[in-house]
């Protein structure tokens, strides 16, 4: 039984961009994509993950001031009012 409790906190236990990862290549598989074909844009999305991680980790530790939480204003902003404005 204890065989059992370590996959899923094994896998709860990796990284986020991992994580992805794997799930999207478990869903390619379900929707019957050939594996070799899931894998390629899955490992592409978890390395852009770790780009968009190391980036956020460098720009806020290389600065002393506190990182302001602006939630989706900025991102809603930028939908309603830009040039690809939905509808």
């Amino acid at each position: 039984m204890t065989a059992l409790n370590r996959i899923p906190e094994y896998f709860l236990s990796v990284k986020p961009f991992v994580m992805l990862s794997i799930i999207i290549i478990i869903m390619a598989v379900i929707f019957r994509i050939r594996l070799a074909t899931a894998i390629k844009p899955s490992l592409s999305l978890g390395i852009g993950f770790i780009g968009i991680f190391i980036a956020f980790d460098y720009l806020v530790g290389s600065s002393n001031l506190p990182v302001p939480d602006t939630a989706w204003s900025p991102p809603a902003v930028l939908i309603n009012h830009g040039p690809a404005k939905p509808g």
